[in-house]
């Protein structure tokens, strides 16, 4: 891949990562707002880490959260902090997408021009299994 394009790449990425929702925002605590991909990417960072926890605790776990949350005046500290490990897993994706572009990793196969990466994640590889102007980057899980 051409510097060029390698930098089309990386601007759309970019571009892409930073993308505007439309939903309901909600406040909580004294100065916090959050939409509802926000509350729906914690709870799927919750569902997915840690492994080592059974995955039925982690849908209760995650279900407690939604409630805590759904029910003003709570604890919201579960979920800032699921917050805290969605934004961590999509910086490593994005760290990981950087590298394969600036290694000049990405392969091209047909019309497109693809990158298998690994990830530990089922919901960061559903998310960002995009084509971003011709170029289609998946991530697989193998943990």
């Amino acid at each position: 891949m051409g510097s060029t394009r390698r930098k089309e790449v990386i601007q759309t990425l970019e571009k892409e990562m930073t993308p505007s929702f439309a939903s309901f925002i909600a406040h909580f605590g004294y100065s916090n707002r959050v939409c509802a991909a926000d509350v729906a990417r914690g709870l799927a960072a919750r569902l997915e880490f840690p492994r080592r926890v059974p995955l039925v605790e982690r849908f209760e776990s995650s279900r407690n959260i939604l409630r805590c949350f759904m029910k003003s005046h709570q604890d919201y500290g579960p979920l800032v902090k699921s917050f805290d490990m969605y934004k961590i897993g999509l910086e490593c994706v994005w760290s990981l997408v950087a590298a394969a572009v600036n290694q000049q990793e990405v392969l091209p196969t047909k019309p497109w021009i693809q990158d298998i990466l690994s990830s530990c994640s089922q919901h960061f590889y559903n998310v960002h299994s995009h084509q971003y102007g011709g170029v289609v980057i998946e991530l697989q899980s193998h943990w």
